[in-house]
């Protein structure tokens, strides 16, 4: 018996103590050089889709500016909706990056109201590839390509109807040399096949790096949602960071039709 109180005694005191750490050494709530993920939704209509991501990302420098950034996008034409919201502060901590977040919040209202934008409003999560996972696979060289197949429907037996299916190939070619970028960064091609229709279009296709990706170095596809027939791909992008890469965000859309 007394060892058992003990033993209580011993855990109690492990957890105060392991409480009064977090108190001094809080835990982060987001990786340093990873920009975060915050889907906010579709439009009713399916027409336009938002999205925010935030973190703290480093350069040549060292560490930079806290940040969170709001994206508006025109789901058919795949283009932005109105110039993105940006919103940094000097110095990197969860504390700051929070002060971003709620300033980018407060300037993001009125745009999120005037496109019918619902929260939570994501449809069906189709692929979910974490950096994590083996099989996802980044892209960063001239000509290089990672297909992806998935489908609408989850096919559980007799009596269910087959999901739709897609081929979503994504591909990566070197910038103009002329370019910001140089010809050390990636341009892409994204080819989407419709398998059940048997047809085909190019949901991106860059002419150049635009100046706002940043020179990417690579790619990865990490998330496919779908809402009626309105598609959103979610990409990393990887950008030279202080020592390493860094990784942000950019999304295609696209119209798909399921009929």
């Amino acid at each position: 018996m007394k060892e058992f109180f003990a033993f209580q005694y011993q855990t109690k005191l492990l957890a105060g103590l392991f409480f009064a750490l977090l108190l001094i050494f809080p835990l982060t709530a987001f990786a340093e050089g990873i920009a975060e993920l915050n889907f906010i939704g579709f439009s009713k209509d399916g027409k336009y889709v938002a999205f925010e991501e935030y973190g703290a990302m480093y350069s040549d420098a060292g560490p930079t500016d806290s940040f969170s950034r709001y994206y508006f996008l025109n789901v058919e034409k795949n283009v932005y909706a109105v110039n993105p919201i940006r919103v940094s502060i000097e110095r990197e901590n969860e504390e700051v990056v929070s002060k971003a977040r709620a300033r980018a919040r407060l300037k993001a209202a009125p745009l999120l109201k005037k496109f019918g934008i619902v929260p939570n409003n994501h449809g069906s999560l189709l692929v979910s590839r974490m950096m994590t996972d083996n099989a996802y696979q980044e892209v960063g060289s001239e000509g290089e390509y990672r297909t992806i197949n998935f489908t609408t429907e989850i096919v559980l037996g007799m009596g269910y109807p087959p999901g739709h299916d897609f081929e979503l190939t994504l591909k990566t070619l070197a910038s103009q040399e002329n370019s910001p970028c140089g010809s050390n960064s990636f341009k892409i091609e994204m080819l989407l096949k419709d398998k059940t229709n048997n047809t085909e279009k190019y949901l991106q296709k860059d002419s150049d790096v635009p100046k706002d990706r940043d020179c990417p170095l690579a790619y990865g596809i990490q998330y496919i949602y779908l809402y009626k027939n309105s598609l959103i791909i979610f990409l990393n992008t990887y950008i030279q960071g202080f020592e390493t890469r860094n990784a942000q965000y950019m999304a295609v859309t696209g119209k798909v039709a399921l009929d």
